[in-house]
């Protein structure tokens, strides 16, 4: 999720920004809710402890989606023109071949690489510790469906707020989409992995389930 330009251009005297860390003020109150949660379907305390270990992913992926958060000036929203279509991306690949050639490797490697990694902890995670996860509707919904709320979300915090704090980009739903498919292809390599050495363990001579 790409900053917008009105971010970017702020100075301390033209905006305050929200930073992510003030939404961890509520977090109690969201672990209480999910350990409830748990609790009254019985689930065991590994998948209770992986329930609020992705929780909290989850809510740190909100503190770095939708903040740091401008609450700029009136002149610098007049400054930014209004919001535009140029801050609106719905032709895929076009950005990412336009911007990329241009930054720094380590810029490149922080925004694709953590666009690619955002969703793979939920697809890896979450097969393990939910077998009705296992099925390649999973990382369609986890990629393609939480990627697509936090594009809407951030354009609509951006149509509320009168000024483009954030870049709505198709690129950052395919990279985010890809990265969650990757995670699930991760979860089958690890349970094949797994699987081969629980076989080597239980027959050590190589002899077959058969014998």
């Amino acid at each position: 999720m790409c900053v917008g330009h009105l971010t970017d251009r702020l100075t301390d005297e033209e905006a305050v920004l929200v930073p992510g860390s003030s939404i961890w003020v509520a977090w109690p109150a969201v672990a209480g809710a999910v350990c409830y949660w748990q609790w009254r379907r019985r689930a065991s305390w590994p998948r209770m402890l992986a329930a609020l270990a992705l929780a909290t992913y989850g809510w740190w992926v909100c503190s770095v989606a939708f903040f740091p958060f401008p609450l700029p000036s009136t002149s610098a929203v007049e400054r930014a023109g209004g919001l535009g279509l140029h801050y609106v991306n719905l032709v895929p690949i076009r950005e990412l071949v336009r911007h990329l050639p241009r930054l720094p490797w380590q810029q490149v490697v922080r925004q694709f690489g953590g666009n690619v990694l955002l969703f793979v902890p939920f697809t890896l995670a979450g097969p393990i510790f939910w077998p009705r996860l296992r099925s390649w509707r999973w990382p369609l919904v986890a990629g393609l469906g939480g990627s697509v709320t936090i594009e809407a979300l951030q354009l609509v915090l951006s149509l509320v707020a009168g000024y483009p704090y954030r870049q709505t980009d198709i690129d950052d739903v395919i990279v985010n989409t890809c990265g969650a498919f990757l995670g699930y292809a991760a979860f089958f390599a690890v349970r094949a992995a797994v699987g081969r050495v629980r076989r080597r363990a239980r027959y050590p001579d190589g002899q077959s389930e058969t014998v």
